[in-house]
């Protein structure tokens, strides 16, 4: 598990609700990940995928940020 990814989302303070969005390097490409904690006394975190190239854009909720961690990390190496 990557440390930067875990630390990202580690830093999110929950009663801010603070975020940070995920861009692929290459500017050819136009997928983004963004992931944020949630909200409404419901905690945890949700990351939602955007991929235009595929017309996909879903959301996963997690309690832990390993499941977040681990949809993350299976999902980008595909794009």
């Amino acid at each position: 598990m990557p440390t930067w990814f875990t630390d990202l989302l580690e830093d999110l303070a929950s009663r801010d609700n603070t975020f940070f969005v995920i861009y692929p390097d290459d500017t050819a490409l136009d997928w983004s990940l963004s992931a944020y904690t949630r909200t409404n006394g419901l905690g945890g975190y949700e990351i939602e995928r955007r991929d235009p190239a595929t017309g996909q854009h879903d959301t996963t909720a997690a309690a832990d940020h390993v499941t977040i961690v681990t949809e993350v990390l299976t999902w980008i190496p595909d794009r």
